[in-house]
């Protein structure tokens, strides 16, 4: 489905990017593993090249402007174009508005927000040469409804569904897609660091915290981060080829809009 495809992966060292990575790997793409965590990366490529597929890892801090460049040119001039990007880096750090600091929101915003918008730049000059091209941006649920005690991680991640929308009117006539993909919770070590931190601030266990949490999503469980993936390669499909500028619920029906 997607052989001969080169997709670049941020935050493919852990959670949704990590599954996605291993996704795209599976249907034939040649996936390059970026990471801040330099060890957790290059597992994931080594995974990959174990169960029979081609991937590389670099580290990456996508809150550095001149190493995306950098390492997205190289990307570019070793296999000779760039076919997928998936933003899948982000962070979340919970707490009231009151409390939040000026670091704490703009660590999230540089991240989830700035960050993925030089990757965006940083592919789409060479996606507009080939005149093709397909960008998922890892959004949230958090983007279409607010939350108690994240506020930072909601505006995040609104704005990349409007980055989205902004990048697909842009590209089209380039035949560049790019869609958001808004999942609810999902079983990465994120969501696990989220249920411990909300769980203590309402005085309650982990357990029933969680147990909480899940029966508000229709589907009654959390999404596995290689369902993510599935859907993501099918939007990097030719069967998606009249997708683009949407931010597409992937929530076991808790979002209604």
């Amino acid at each position: 489905m997607l052989s001969n495809q080169i997709a670049v992966v941020t935050g493919s060292a852990s959670g949704i990017g990590k599954g996605t990575s291993y996704v795209l790997a599976k249907y034939g793409a040649t996936v390059v593993c970026l990471d801040l965590n330099e060890k957790g990366a290059e597992e994931t490529a080594v995974t990959i090249r174990a169960a029979g597929g081609n991937a590389k890892s670099i580290a990456l801090d996508i809150t550095n402007s001149g190493r995306i460049f950098e390492v997205f040119d190289r990307i570019a001039a070793e296999y000779g174009r760039i076919d997928i990007v998936v933003n899948a880096a982000g962070i979340a750090l919970q707490s009231p508005v009151w409390e939040a600091t000026e670091a704490m929101w703009d660590k999230t915003f540089a991240i989830n927000i700035k960050g993925t918008y030089i990757c965006c730049k940083a592919a789409i000059k060479y996606m507009m040469e080939q005149r093709s091209g397909r960008i998922i941006n890892i959004s949230s649920r958090s983007a279409k409804l607010a939350e108690k005690n994240n506020a930072a991680y909601c505006s995040s991640k609104a704005a990349v569904n409007m980055l989205t929308q902004c990048l697909a009117l842009e590209l089209a006539q380039y035949g560049i897609l790019v869609n958001a993909v808004c999942p609810s919770l999902v079983n990465t070590e994120m969501i696990r660091d989220a249920i411990i931190n909300f769980s203590k601030q309402k005085g309650k266990t982990t357990e029933e915290f969680e147990r909480e949490w899940v029966a508000d999503i229709p589907l009654g469980r959390m999404a596995e981060p290689e369902e993510i993936g599935e859907f993501v390669a099918f939007l990097c499909s030719d069967k998606a080829r009249f997708i683009t500028g949407s931010a597409l619920n992937f929530d076991g029906g808790f979002t209604r809009i």
